[in-house]
């Protein structure tokens, strides 16, 4: 659950949006629910005293199930709206508190190698990117992210897999009861219980204790100066991601605002690395905080080339690198990834060959950063770049024979931008969405057969029957692409979707758009705001009518939960109509389709692909991780 809050000095540990999984399937935990949403931004706890009461005695109580975990759980949400509205927490507060938890727990963290990771975009890619190329170091290897896509599981993994759900009790159930017990030790000003993704973050760390792991590779829940992850006093190595505005309530407005709290990971003599950025407030904070905070320089680690050669003898003709997770950006968060973890195997006694790297002085800001560039890649630096997998990241997934998802969280203007580049490179050097420059020649030659045999069949079926498509159909083209879009309202959705659609191959346009809720509703401070409210913060744009949906919606009768679906789906027509008048052309044909639930958007998806063999869907899901983890549990 997204805690917000219009100050920047709360606990942003606590108002953290990737407290609660990005999907709800009925799997062994769940733990978003909507009855438990309202608890969570500020106030006092609602509910009756005898309510209240029941509930303490559950909390008393050891868990004895999993159900058990998932309940729990959702009571420190609720421990987080109380803590929110009585605090403003400092730095020093925060590690105080959390030092508390640790000495309850008696939980010694330093015995922990971590590598930490800050940032605003690519902080989980780059930071299962460093895992990854440990793990096939023969590393024993423990990885924290949020959020969760489906699984709670998924947060915590042991050598890449997500954690054992025996172990994820056993743990959990050691934590839970040690800090219940020791409730009379928490002190004035420190919680009774920690919130929820503290106590996560708090959960990952005994994990990774009790099972011996050799490094742990620690993500940054949101910002960095206030994160409970930040208890690590000293990490191996710190690294920053691409920072971009986001969660600016909790963060700040501007970017310099924002890397400051971002730069708060940084430690006394720990190198510090990041990704060049595309402000240069954000590289002069950054550059200005390593020498203030960690009396180190901060170190920019140039994008790899995707043509790297391998150190040593080459085992194969092939020299290009392909990296796991798919995007021209992620060659930035790659060549970070690699820096970490040839930093922390430096840590370990082990000497990186000169012939690797280079690095350079560069004294042209007002601080002096260096500059690092990756020559060459080791054996295990490529393999654990390519073997390397990232769910819900410019993620492809072929679900029918011609139906394939283009899967991608993005949720900023930049993240947007990158993920429509990526969509029209893959798409565009496709057939039928399938990346061919990926493929064998013998591979390359079936799908090009499959393909003229399809088109052969609809030709056949098009001269036999009478044109019953419909406007989406027009075209003479066998391919559909299809957006399928949602956003917390408390984004800018109006550059979201501008992005979106100037991102997007016009003589290729979405044919379909669909919009639905996520599986359950999060927090927000704020009502949703009508398409009225967003034309007034954008006068550039027309006023039009609210497009008509197409017969394939579902039942609107619940404007509730309808309401910012339809605001969507109206600011997209906007936009088509800007643009064709700006074009002096016809308003491009486009379906407007409102779906109750992601999984009943996922099965319109279905049937419209099975409904139409002829036709190959290409479809983009992007706007929130949380609709992505909610279309992977769908799909599962």
């Amino acid at each position: 659950a997204a805690i917000m809050s219009s100050t920047t000095t709360v606990d942003v540990s606590l108002a953290e949006d990737s407290s609660a999984g990005a999907a709800s399937q009925p799997t062994p935990v769940r733990i978003d629910h909507p009855r438990h949403r309202a608890d969570v931004g500020g106030g006092a706890v609602s509910g009756s005293g005898e309510e209240e009461g029941e509930a303490e005695r559950k909390e008393e109580r050891p868990p004895s199930s999993m159900e058990d975990v998932e309940r729990l759980l959702r009571s420190l949400q609720s421990k987080s709206k109380e803590a929110l509205s009585q605090n403003r927490l400092t730095r020093h507060l925060v590690m105080q508190q959390m030092s508390s938890y640790l000495n309850r727990l008696e939980l010694d963290v330093s015995r922990l190698s971590v590598v930490h990771v800050a940032g605003t975009k690519g902080k989980g890619s780059t930071c299962a990117f460093v895992e990854s190329i440990l793990r096939e170091r023969g590393h024993r290897t423990g990885l924290y992210t949020s959020p969760h896509l489906v699984h709670l599981r998924e947060r915590i993994r042991i050598d890449g897999e997500p954690i054992e759900e025996a172990k994820l009790f056993k743990y959990f159930h050691a934590c839970w009861t040690k800090l219940r017990a020791t409730v009379a030790q928490s002190g004035d000003d420190c919680p009774p219980m920690p919130g929820f993704f503290r106590f996560l973050t708090l959960l990952a760390l005994y994990v990774y204790v009790q099972e011996g792991v050799d490094v742990v590779v620690l993500e940054v829940g949101i910002g960095g100066r206030l994160d409970a992850t930040n208890i690590i006093a000293e990490p191996v190595v710190c690294g920053i991601t691409l920072l971009d505005l986001d969660h600016c309530a909790v963060l700040g407005d501007t970017i310099d605002k924002i890397a400051y709290e971002k730069a708060g990971i940084i430690k006394p003599g720990v190198p510090v690395f990041g990704v060049p950025q595309d402000e240069s407030d954000a590289t002069r904070v950054l550059a200005e905080c390593a020498v203030q905070e960690g009396e180190v320089t901060f170190t920019i680690v140039e994008p790899l080339n995707t043509h790297v050669p391998s150190a040593g003898p080459e085992t194969t003709t092939e020299t290009r690198l392909r990296l796991g997770i798919d995007g021209k950006h992620q060659f930035s968060n790659a060549a970070l990834a690699v820096c970490l973890a040839r930093q922390w195997i430096m840590s370990r006694g082990v000497e990186v060959a000169p012939e690797l790297f280079d690095v350079k002085v560069d004294n042209t800001g007002q601080t002096p950063t260096h500059s690092y560039t990756i020559k060459k890649l080791t054996r295990a630096e490529r393999i654990g770049l390519e073997r390397c997998s990232w769910p819900g990241r410019c993620q492809s997934l072929r679900v029918s024979p011609n139906l394939e998802l283009f899967i991608d969280g993005a949720h900023t203007h930049s993240s947007i931008a990158a993920s429509l580049e990526w969509f029209e490179s893959v798409t565009s050097s496709s057939l039928g969405g399938v990346d061919v420059s990926k493929l064998s020649p013998i591979q390359r030659l079936e799908l090009e057969q499959e393909e003229a045999e399809q088109a052969q069949v609809a030709d056949e079926e098009k001269s036999e029957q009478p044109d019953n498509s419909n406007s989406s159909a027009s075209s003479s083209s066998s391919v559909r692409r299809v957006l399928l879009f949602n956003c917390g309202h408390d984004r800018n959705s109006t550059d979201l979707l501008e992005t979106v659609f100037a991102g997007v191959d016009h003589s290729r346009h979405f044919s379909t758009i669909i919009t639905c809720p996520f599986d359950h509703d999060r927090f927000r401070m704020t009502d949703p705001p009508t398409i009225e409210q967003l034309l007034q913060k954008n006068k550039s744009l027309p006023r039009v009518d609210p497009p008509k949906l197409d017969a394939r919606s579902d039942d609107q009768s619940s404007k509730s939960t309808t309401s910012w679906q339809h605001t969507l789906l109206h600011l997209w027509r906007t936009l088509v109509t800007m643009h064709c008048r700006e074009k002096q052309q016809a308003e491009e044909p486009v379906d407007y389709v409102y779906q109750a639930s992601v999984a009943n958007a996922v099965q319109l998806l279905r049937r419209m692909a099975a409904d139409h063999p002829e036709l190959s869907y290409q479809v983009l899901v992007t706007g929130s991780l949380y609709l992505a983890g909610n279309v992977l549990g769908a799909l599962q």
